[in-house]
């Protein structure tokens, strides 16, 4: 399946802000972005391009030019600035580390807080009697309560 590269996600954006009277003409866009006619025109005659362009016309016709469109072309922008420092082993380790994170979290790769019950390596098991939920944890115990166990059969 086709989809839209971030270069042309950009240039999506800014397009449609521009088709919706953004006030900035298209020789600026054209300039920006380093193309060439020909190449604005293969990029306008591919189908996933156009719906990301129709999609983003509507969103800026309908919601305005509000925070969050502007917020998402700053974040876009910055991706670059983000990559360059990851890769960059000049950078301290941890901001590097930060970004990294950052990036997973705006990404939405980060675990939801709800599996942090199966990332301990136990296992829940809920058991319905008469309709109350009975939990019963068979989660491995931790060394300490194994000695406890083993000195009391002793």
């Amino acid at each position: 399946m086709a989809f839209v590269d971030y270069p042309s996600k950009r240039l999506a954006l800014e397009l449609a802000l521009m088709l919706e009277g953004s006030g900035e003409t298209l020789q600026d866009l054209v300039t920006r972005h380093d193309l060439t006619p020909l190449q604005l025109e293969k990029q306008l005659s591919n189908a996933v391009f156009r719906a990301e362009l129709t999609k983003l016309r509507e969103e800026v016709r309908d919601k305005g030019l509000t925070f969050r469109v502007k917020a998402r072309a700053m974040a876009e922008e910055m991706l670059k600035t983000t990559w360059q420092l990851v890769h960059d082993p000049t950078a301290s380790f941890a901001v590097r580390a930060d970004l990294i994170k950052s990036v997973v979290e705006w990404g939405g790769f980060k675990p939801k807080a709800d599996n942090a019950a199966v990332s301990d390596g136990g296992v829940k098991v809920i058991i319905n009697f008469s309709g109350k939920p009975q939990e019963i944890d068979v989660s491995p115990p931790s060394p300490l309560l194994q000695d406890l166990a083993t000195n009391d059969e002793t």
